[in-house]
């Protein structure tokens, strides 16, 4: 009898085991769903689930760790965690503040090259998060590995790299200008990320990273067809379309795609712990202003590629 009803109990407990893990299974089908390229960078649940599940969404070349991993030593600073802090809110430890605020998925301090804070409310610490618009240092960081090369003149005009624009408003703008942001060409990311006809939208639809308006333009097109709106050096403005072409001149020169000359260059150079994600469009151009996914950690040790003095750093 005994027996009979332990596996009776068994049984049972194995069917609610099949419930949970069908409803689970379930939620994650309605996370996965729910992101569309109309919602996505709306906020909110719908964007996490966008920013930590990217590869899901969009075309992705791998950049991979093909080297032993860089290591980062932890040393907790409890000074750090309980410092107070003021925010919106009110006050809390740092820590407290962390754990609370809903916009924050997973926080990396490093100090002297050790860690001394990590804390990963909403997300797992294997996962990759979208990097959004820190892919633009990465992006510059390589520009820097060509010009340390000698392979990239700063000074030269853009067309020099890249004949496809050598008649429109890009060719004549030295490459300095272009990385600095003040190319002065007319196509400002604050006129509008979201709005179906602003220049930056239309560029990141010919990347394939919004939802289509209708129109079809290959990346190149839509760079050849911007103008300026004021010369070049004149003024530092957030123009994304920059970043873009930086990236092109760095697989023009190297003569490899955007995401090998990271992994040959700074992923294995900064030691990562994984393989790293560049988001592409379906045509193959990198979306080099915003498109990188990465563990935290990798782009903490990507920091320190600026505070390390290290024979093995690919930049001065």
């Amino acid at each position: 009898m005994r027996k009979t009803t332990a596996l009776l109990i068994a049984a049972l407990v194995s069917g609610l085991s099949s419930v949970a893990a069908l409803t689970q299974e379930s939620d994650f089908r309605q996370r996965f769903t729910a992101v569309t390229p109309t919602n996505f960078d709306s906020g909110g649940e719908i964007s996490r689930q966008f920013h930590l599940s990217a590869e899901s969404y969009l075309p992705m070349s791998l950049i991979a760790r093909t080297k032993v991993s860089k290591d980062l030593p932890v040393t907790p600073m409890a000074d750090l965690g309980s410092a107070e802090v003021s925010y919106s809110g009110g006050t809390a430890t740092f820590a407290k503040y962390v754990e609370l605020d809903a916009f924050i998925d997973g926080v990396v301090v490093l100090h002297g090259g050790k860690i001394v804070f990590e804390a990963y409310p909403r997300m797992e610490p294997w996962q990759r998060h979208f990097a959004w618009s820190v892919t633009k240092v990465v992006t510059s960081t390589a520009l820097a590995v060509l010009v340390e090369q000698g392979s990239v003149d700063m000074e030269a005009p853009v067309s020099e790299y890249l004949p496809a624009l050598i008649d429109n408003a890009w060719a004549d703008i030295p490459v300095q200008q272009v990385a600095d942001m003040a190319s002065g060409i007319d196509c400002l990311d604050s006129d509008g990320y979201q709005k179906k006809t602003t220049c930056i939208y239309q560029m990141e639809e010919s990347l394939g990273l919004v939802s289509p308006s209708g129109r079809d333009p290959e990346l190149l097109e839509h760079l050849s067809g911007m103008k300026q709106h004021k010369p070049a050096g004149i003024a530092n403005e957030y123009v994304s379309a920059n970043t873009i072409v930086l990236s092109l001149i760095v697989e023009a020169v190297s003569g490899k795609s955007f995401a090998r000359f990271l992994q040959d260059y700074l992923w294995n150079a900064i030691g990562a712990e994984a393989d790293g994600l560049m988001a592409i469009s379906d045509d193959g151009y990198a979306i080099a202003h915003g498109g990188l996914s990465a563990r935290l950690r990798d782009i903490a040790r990507f920091g320190l590629l600026f505070t390390d003095i290290d024979s093995a750093n690919p930049i001065s």
